[in-house]
């Protein structure tokens, strides 16, 4: 994994569990980091949130090749930055909202524990030339799955 990712700052504040988070930003990984049924996507969405008492949660979105994404056409055409930028975060999200929930870390440096993951189970989709400029960024800037160890994974 790259020590860096394919970072884009986001202006956002949302409510995750009742609680309010702040965006602190957004990343991409090729491939995904994490898999369903040992399956892994094209790519992989951060949405990295910080709450007033330091909490940290991360809303993952699968991406996979199909029509283009326009959010993600806005985020491009920002890339790369680390500035700030407004971005409609609606078509980031896919339109089931069903999702895996569990504690684990950051994927990327300096690795915090304790992080609330939120897992979308449907992807969304990005077009094959948007998938191949992330990936031009930085070729497979993904951490190796890990271990679940014994955490507990909900799906709601």
């Amino acid at each position: 994994m790259s020590a860096s990712s394919l970072t884009f700052g986001l202006t956002a504040h949302n409510s995750i569990n009742g609680r309010r988070f702040t965006l602190q930003e957004g990343h991409i990984h090729t491939p995904s980091e994490h898999s369903f049924d040992h399956q892994f996507f094209a790519g992989e969405l951060h949405l990295v949130h910080q709450a007033s008492d330091g909490r940290l949660a991360v809303i993952a979105v699968m991406l996979t090749p199909g029509k283009e994404n326009p959010a993600i056409a806005n985020i491009l055409a920002h890339y790369p930055t680390t500035t700030p930028f407004l971005a409609d975060l609606g078509p980031l999200l896919p339109d089931d909202n069903h999702y895996l929930h569990y504690l684990g870390s950051l994927t990327t440096p300096p690795l915090s524990e304790n992080v609330e993951w939120y897992l979308f189970t449907k992807p969304i989709c990005v077009s094959s030339d948007q998938l191949a400029q992330v990936t031009a960024f930085h070729p497979d800037n993904r951490r190796t799955q890990q271990a679940l160890n014994d955490r507990p994974v909900t799906y709601f």
